[in-house]
C-alpha cells in the first residue's frame, strides 16, 4: 500500500478519485545520483512502476484494535507490494498512509534504516500524522520495529521477489511491524486488517521466529527518506551483502504491458487520502 502500503492507486471502478489526480503521464525524472547513493545525499526520484510487483487489495485500519465493528478507515483497490523508482531501485513503502504521485519527482535524503527508525524526524514523524487511526495503528517501540524489519528482510525478502503475491504479503508484514498494536500479527485482528488471507504469508515467521525453509541472507539497509517527511512516502531498499546491488537488474523483470505502461503513457495516480499504492487505470499511449 503506497507504498501503503505500501501510495495508493485507484482502479477505474473507483468513483472517489480526488481532484488533482494525475491525468496523463509526464516523463519520469531520472535521478542524477547513482543507485545506492551515500547516506546523507539528496536525490530526486519518481515512482515508475507500482503495479507489476503488487496485487490489488483492500486494507482496513482500526483506531480500536479490539473492535469487531466497522473499520475507522478503509482503503480499497490498493496496490500492495514493492515499487520501482526512476533509478531502477525496487523499494518498500515505510509511510503507509502518505500520498505519492506516480511519475512525479520528489526529493529524498538517503539515510540508514537505523537512522530512519530511531530519529524523531523519520519514522516517528511519519506516524505522527496518522492520529485518525491511532491508537490501534500507531508508531511502535523503535528498537523492536528495527529488529523485526531486519528479521523480515533477512529471511523473507529474497522469497518475496519471486512473485507479486509474495511481494504483497511482504509489504503487509512490513506495515504490521510498523504500526499494529496487537501481537501475534494477523490479517483479521489488530489495527491493520485485510480480508485477503494470502497477505499473512510471512506473519508466522515474525510471530514465532521459525522461518521454515527460508534461508538467512544478510543485507545492507538504506532508506530514501522523503524531504520534507510529509511530501512523499519514504522507501526502504536493500542490497544483499556479498551479492549484486539493488539496481533492478538482479530482480525479476516486469512483464511488458504492466510497469512499462506506467512510464510509456497512461493514467496513473498514486496517493488517495493518505494511503499506499492504489490500483490506477493505465491506457497505452496512442
Amino acid at each position: 500500500m503506497i507504498v501503503g502500503m505500501e501510495t495508493t492507486m485507484k482502479s477505474p471502478a473507483s468513483s472517489n478519485l480526488l481532484p488533482g489526480a494525475v491525468r496523463g503521464i509526464a516523463l519520469s525524472l531520472m535521478a542524477a545520483a547513482a543507485v545506492g547513493a551515500a547516506h546523507g545525499q539528496t536525490v530526486n526520484l519518481s515512482l515508475t512502476d507500482v503495479s507489476s510487483r503488487a496485487v490489488v487489495d483492500t486494507l482496513n485500519f482500526y483506531s480500536n484494535a479490539a473492535s469487531t465493528g466497522a473499520a475507522t478507515q478503509t482503503e480499497a483497490n490498493v496496490y500492495v507490494g514493492s515499487y520501482q523508482l526512476s533509478n531502477g531501485v525496487w523499494g518498500n513503502c515505510l509511510s503507509p498512509l502518505t500520498n505519492s504521485n506516480a511519475n512525479t519527482p520528489y526529493s529524498f535524503t538517503t539515510v540508514s534504516l537505523s537512522s530512519f527508525i530511531t530519529s524523531p524526524s523519520g519514522y516517528a514523524a511519519v506516524f505522527s500524522g496518522y492520529g485518525n487511526v491511532g491508537p490501534g495503528y500507531t508508531a511502535q517501540n523503535a528498537a523492536t520495529v528495527l529488529t523485526k524489519i531486519q528479521s523480515l528482510y533477512n529471511y523473507a525478502y529474497a522469497d518475496s521477489t519471486t512473485s507479486a503475491a509474495k511481494s504483497a504479503a511482504f509489504a503487509y508484514a512490513l506495515w504490521e511491524i510498523e504500526g499494529d498494536t496487537v501481537t501475534p500479527y494477523g490479517t483479521t485482528t489488530g489495527g491493520l486488517r485485510t480480508t485477503d488471507a494470502n497477505l499473512g504469508l510471512y506473519l508466522g515467521g515474525l510471530n514465532t521466529g521459525n522461518w521454515g525453509t527460508l534461508a538467512f541472507q544478510a543485507y545492507d539497509f538504506s532508506v530514501y527518506q522523503a524531504n520534507p517527511i510529509t511530501s512523499s512516502q519514504s522507501f526502504l531498499y536493500v542490497s544483499a551483502i556479498g551479492g549484486p546491488k539493488n539496481t533492478g537488474a538482479n530482480l525479476p523483470v516486469p512483464e511488458p504491458g504492466t510497469g512499462l505502461l506506467v512510464a510509456a503513457g497512461a493514467l496513473a495516480w498514486v496517493g488517495s487520502r493518505r494511503v499506499a499504492h492504489r490500483a490506477a487505470a493505465t491506457t497505452a499511449a496512442a
